[in-house]
């Protein structure tokens, strides 16, 4: 135990002064390849924001996340690398090492702050005489101009911080909504990288304390619900152990909340082993697994085809689904890779061209895959009526199948959160609001609309690595 004086924790399950001189601050971490990516704007300083921070190097135009290091915090960690690892004392920052001295929940000007309790510069003083580094990891929101003055008002904060508590530290700042920000692990990522690998780490030792813990509302003693649960997500996630500051700092009893989404359970699903089919028999078999309707099957197969050839059955399949829920590999792995037309909205832009793209594919007599959200009845009539107006033309009914990805929205959350990740933020997260509203608008495709067949395709576990199954096992 870091501190004899600290209650045990609740059992962790493991899933996946004087100012210091020359406080260097500098930023880590990147931002979305998409323009307008989730936080580079919220990092950027405006023109009329004056210096007023400590430093020797910035890179405002593309992190997403701030990083301070106090003068000599490194190099007596790295002294000590060549022969131990380093333990951790991790910390979230508001309402766990300070408050807001005016009472208000946001700080209202760049000095309003103070140790959240007594025992929180004593505590970090003991830690550091025990060789643990400490860090702040926190998330930030968007700063607020007028009474932060923006992001150098930001780092100002920082390090008047770090001049009250007194002691060496590093800390990260998530300014963006992406992989870095908690409970996602890319800031302790950045802080294993700083230190050389994580095996350079005691993670037997190493703890965090956030008030991010999913405690519910208790009104005898006249405290609100948190926030959020995204502290307590962090710590499992690393896994370490796992404090509030109530119970590391004033000693009361570890309370925290439930987790009701739990990625891992869906790691014990039957999964299917589906690698690239290397031929349209592989493909035809894993499509047989997964819908679990060989008449169905037949009819997609009979609308493969090989190069310019036309298929024997010529058929339109359109994949129903929220965003992040596999519709595009999907789409790619069984159709398109054995002569479907793929028409997929990210790729062509609008609706329209969308729509023209389709038309034109029938007209040649390829078979069609329309991999969209396609979740109201009057988007997927549209592409209706052109495989009816294609039935007409050729007196001939094609076979019209709508494949629903059925996904519960908190998997599709998640999901969302780890595509992000696993392809290292080069296809952002979308909103949580947007994948909420699509469920919101859902409209459940069926047959009355006319298709010959609505299947619901059932998520299925599968990972091109053991390093993306630990990302999916990580809560977000």
């Amino acid at each position: 135990m870091p501190d004899g004086s600290r209650p045990r924790p609740i059992p962790m399950a493991v899933p996946p002064g004087k100012r210091m001189r020359q406080a260097r601050m500098t930023f880590s971490g990147m931002s979305s390849t998409r323009s307008g990516g989730a936080g580079d704007s919220e990092t950027r300083a405006r023109p009329n924001e004056k210096q007023i921070y400590t430093e020797e190097l910035w890179n405002d135009s593309t992190a997403t996340v701030l990083h301070f290091e106090s003068d000599g915090w490194y190099t007596d960690i790295s002294a000590r690398l060549k022969d131990e690892q380093i333990p951790v004392a991790a910390f979230d920052l508001d309402g766990t090492l300070i408050r807001n001295q005016s009472g208000a929940k946001f700080p209202t000007a760049l000095d309003d702050y103070a140790p959240w309790s007594s025992s929180v510069i004593p505590k970090l003083k003991e830690l550091h005489e025990k060789g643990f580094a400490i860090v702040i990891f926190s998330n930030q929101g968007g700063v607020n101009p007028k009474r932060l003055k923006g992001v150098p008002g930001m780092k100002h904060r920082v390090e008047g911080i770090a001049e009250m508590l007194g002691v060496p530290l590093i800390a990260y700042l998530a300014m963006g909504r992406n992989r870095f920000r908690k409970p996602c692990i890319g800031m302790w990522e950045l802080l294993a990288t700083r230190l050389g690998g994580v095996e350079n780490i005691d993670l037997s030792k190493s703890f965090y304390v956030g008030d991010a813990a999913g405690r519910p509302e208790k009104k005898a003693l006249k405290r609100k619900a948190d926030f959020s649960d995204s502290d307590l997500k962090f710590a499992l996630n690393l896994p370490i152990e796992f404090y509030t500051p109530d119970a590391y700092f004033e000693g009361k009893p570890m309370e925290q909340g439930s987790i009701d989404f739990v990625p891992r359970k869906f790691l014990t699903l039957d999964a299917y082993n589906v690698g690239e089919p290397s031929n349209a028999e592989e493909a035809v078999k894993y499509l047989k697994e997964l819908l679990k309707e060989d008449d169905v099957v037949s009819m997609i197969e009979k609308g493969f085809s090989v190069g310019d050839a036309k298929p024997d059955t010529q058929t339109f399949v359109m994949i129903s689904g929220a965003p992040a829920t596999g519709k595009t590999t999907f789409a790619k792995r069984f159709l398109a890779s054995y002569g479907y037309k793929w028409i997929n909205m990210d790729s062509m832009g609008t609706l329209s061209k969308c729509v023209k793209a389709a038309r034109a594919a029938l007209e040649e007599g390829k078979s069609v895959v329309v991999d969209n959200t396609n979740g109201i009845a009057k988007t997927r009539t549209r592409y209706l009526d052109l495989a009816r107006e294609r039935d007409e033309k050729v007196s001939k009914k094609m076979p019209k199948i709508c494949l629903c990805m059925d996904t519960p929205r908190d998997l599709s959350n998640h999901l969302n959160v780890v595509r992000e990740i696993t392809t290292s933020g080069v296809i952002s997260r979308i909103p949580h609001v947007a994948v909420n509203g699509y469920y919101k608008r859902l409209v459940e495709p069926n047959p009355d609309e006319g298709f010959d067949a609505v299947l619901k395709v059932g998520f299925k576990a599968h990972f091109a690595s053991e390093h993306d199954k630990n990302i999916f096992a990580r809560y977000t």
